[in-house]
């Protein structure tokens, strides 16, 4: 099954992914996928009824005079999908996927996604480098509140970095300096 670029899945399915409990027995994984196969088997899941979050952002390309829209995997290579085991077995069934990464501490990676969400939502993102380096901080007012991460300062700017433990990747955002708060160890 090769998608046209035109054929975007929902970053979420079902909806409400990220802010609902899992079901009995269903558990998230980080999905390692074949190369450029992350919307397939976005669409292939959600053909069988199984939750999956895939964070999508705009890129812009210009080609012959004409800019087109496209929406790409924010982590390339990446999908989460939560499941049981069963669904967990059918998302190997549909051979775009390399590597199901189990995660140890689910609560953990929940607040993770639900930050990147939030982020990807309300601020323009871009990948950062994985690393524990810089302050603790927490986003106390604008329309991050509530996120952490590690702030860092680069040419007089501050941002954010919101890491996915699990997969070793981190975002980062554009926030001001009266925005957040040092965390108390």
């Amino acid at each position: 099954m090769t998608l046209p670029a035109s054929v975007t899945p929902p970053s979420c399915f079902p909806d409400d992914v990220l802010c609902t409990a899992s079901p009995d027995r269903a558990s998230w994984f980080a999905v390692r996928t074949k190369t450029r196969q992350e919307k397939a088997l976005a669409h292939e899941l959600k053909a069988r009824s199984i939750a999956y979050y895939l964070p999508l952002f705009e890129k812009r390309q210009k080609s012959r005079e004409r800019i087109r829209h496209s929406q790409w995997p924010l982590f390339g290579g990446y999908l989460f999908m939560r499941g049981t085991p069963d669904e967990k077995h059918g998302a190997w069934e549909t051979q775009r996927v390399v590597q199901i990464l189990h995660v140890s501490n689910q609560a953990r990676f929940v607040t993770e996604l639900n930050a990147v969400a939030t982020a990807m939502r309300h601020r323009a993102v871009r990948l950062a480098r994985y690393h524990h380096l810089g302050a603790r901080v927490r986003v106390v007012r604008g329309p991050l509140a509530g996120l952490e991460g590690i702030v860092e300062r680069r040419n007089g700017n501050h941002r954010l970095r919101l890491s996915v433990e699990a997969i070793r990747l981190a975002i980062r955002v554009e926030i001001g300096v009266d925005e957040i708060e040092p965390l108390r160890v």
